[in-house]
């Protein structure tokens, strides 16, 4: 069964290490905008999809402030790809979520989507994707090999997508991170440059840890 708001937003403040409270007033303020689900159906709490929490992550972590949320969700959701690099030995969904037009609140549905579709086999269309742009085996834990990570940056609007393989070393304990090769990086929005009136960018980063966390309670 889809999450109720109060259940969504205690599993984005309990991975992202965030005051409840805050998490709460931020989703209160992108609800009142328009951008979280407030229909509910037989009487009860309403209920969740995947658009709710993808509005929910970037309001969390796109705004500066809590009373901006309901305002800078469709700024970064309607950002658009507008140039992306790749390193894959396989073609790979990746490249459709990272192409060019694309925009970035689709691209992270897009994603979070096929985390949450879970196969008998017990491994999400994610996993397989990733371990077949890869070349690997997907029954084996493929999130010790890659690093997934979104960027948003403000005050001028842009995000990244990216995917990183970890890069492993033999030792006598067994394999080690020796380093990391990014696979592909995909940018999205506004552009900081020498004509930006703006001259600093604070960027915030998530990681595949929130983004499991979400996606698996829509599984």
């Amino acid at each position: 069964m889809a999450p109720t708001i109060g259940r969504l937003v205690r599993a984005v403040a309990a991975v992202e290490g965030l005051d409840e409270g805050s998490v709460k007033l931020i989703a209160r303020y992108a609800r009142e905008a328009g951008f979280i689900g407030q229909l509910s159906t037989g009487g009860g709490a309403a209920r969740m999809d995947l658009d709710d929490a993808v509005n929910l992550l970037i309001a969390v972590n796109g705004s500066m402030l809590a009373k901006e949320a309901g305002e800078i969700i469709e700024p970064f959701g309607r950002s658009v790809c507008h140039s992306r690099q790749i390193c894959l030995p396989h073609y790979s969904f990746l490249t459709e979520i990272c192409s060019k037009g694309r925009q970035f609140g689709a691209a992270l549905g897009m994603m979070m989507s096929s985390m949450s579709i879970i196969g008998r086999d017990g491994i999400s269309d994610f996993e397989k994707e990733i371990a077949r742009s890869l070349g690997v085996d997907a029954a084996n834990d493929i999130y010790s090999k890659v690093q997934v990570g979104v960027t948003f940056k403000r005050p001028v609007v842009a995000a990244e997508i990216w995917v990183r393989a970890v890069e492993q070393r033999l030792s006598e304990s067994g394999p080690l991170p020796s380093g990391n090769r990014e696979l592909i990086r995909g940018y999205f929005g506004g552009v900081h440059n020498e004509d930006c009136e703006v001259d600093q960018q604070i960027s915030k980063i998530i990681t595949t840890k929130t983004l499991r966390a979400v996606s698996k309670l829509f599984e």
